[in-house]
């Protein structure tokens, strides 16, 4: 199938970047490459599973295994002195991660209703993604700025071309945060459950992301959510008919996110700069993509 052939290659090029060296005249261009692959393929491929038959019990299923694939290499590195951190664990950790905000995907996909819901919840999703990315009250800003460490634990690795094999797990140029995934896929569920437009949704949405990640490199860490809703919305704009009611309730949870990100953009001008700490170049949000494309050395 589709979704698991992605997995085992993404796996593969994992591997072979790890002991693969590239020409110091190449790096740049299949550094672009590696991350446009990185970035779409794992879409692709959950937007691929949204045309299978889903079920609570299935996508439960889904979280637990991946979940444990994802969680077993680092704990197994841990509790070894480095046992799991081989190139192979850390690609089947990777897959895990894809595997089990799928299935978490899939089951908040289960839980709506109609598929005019998809609006509101697309808004809220983008609008408290930049909360959480762009304000200074942001849980993801914080990560960012205190412990950047985290993110190569819990988030999607876009591995960097290197010019001398790593000889271990590859180094990220960037992460892509888990929660992405997760509603990536609960919109491919949703869209075929809804007969919506999934695949001309899934065209759009996966140029738009790798087109997303090069704005990222030049103006640092962004909403990945903000490009996945507008293209949900945007492709499905003529699907949607909502009644008086429905457009009432879509303000207010506009309202509410827009007075969020307002309070939390007013605080910081209170309190003035977060602890004064850099962003370490090459981090990323829990929710977005960040840049390091690497360049050649002179």
């Amino acid at each position: 199938m589709a979704f698991f052939g992605a997995l085992i290659l993404l796996a593969v090029l994992s591997l072979t970047l790890s002991y693969v060296a590239v020409p110091i005249r190449w790096l740049e261009v299949v550094g672009l490459g590696v991350a446009a692959v990185f970035v779409g393929l794992p879409i692709a491929a959950v937007f691929a599973v949204g045309t299978w038959s889903w079920s609570p019990s299935k996508a439960v299923l889904f979280v637990v295994v991946g979940a444990i694939a994802h969680a077993g290499p680092p704990v197994l590195a841990h509790l070894t002195g480095g046992a799991g951190a081989e190139p192979g664990m850390f690609a089947l950790s990777q897959a895990g991660l894809i595997t089990w905000t799928t299935g978490l995907g899939a089951l908040l996909a289960t839980l709506l209703k109609d598929k005019n819901l998809l609006i509101p919840v697309s808004l809220f999703l983008a609008a408290f993604d930049i909360f959480l990315v762009l304000t200074p009250m942001g849980f993801t800003r914080q990560i960012i700025e205190q412990a950047p460490e985290t993110l190569s634990k819990v988030g999607w690795a876009i591995p960097a071309a290197s010019s001398a094999p790593t000889v271990g797990a590859v180094t990220p140029m960037a992460h892509i945060g888990p929660a992405d995934f997760v509603f990536a896929a609960m919109f491919s569920v949703a869209l075929v459950r809804f007969d919506l437009r999934h695949r001309a949704t899934m065209i759009w949405l996966v140029p738009a992301l790798i087109a997303y990640l090069g704005i990222v490199y030049f103006v640092g860490p962004l909403p990945a959510l903000v490009p996945i809703g507008v293209c949900v919305l945007a492709v499905n704009a003529t699907e949607f008919k909502l009644s008086a009611q429905e457009w009432l309730g879509t303000a207010l949870v506009v309202l509410i996110a827009s007075l969020l990100i307002g309070w939390s953009l007013w605080r910081g001008r209170q309190s003035g700069p977060s602890s004064g700490a850099t962003i370490p170049e090459g981090s990323g949000s829990a929710g977005s993509p960040a840049p390091a494309i690497p360049s050649p050395p002179p």
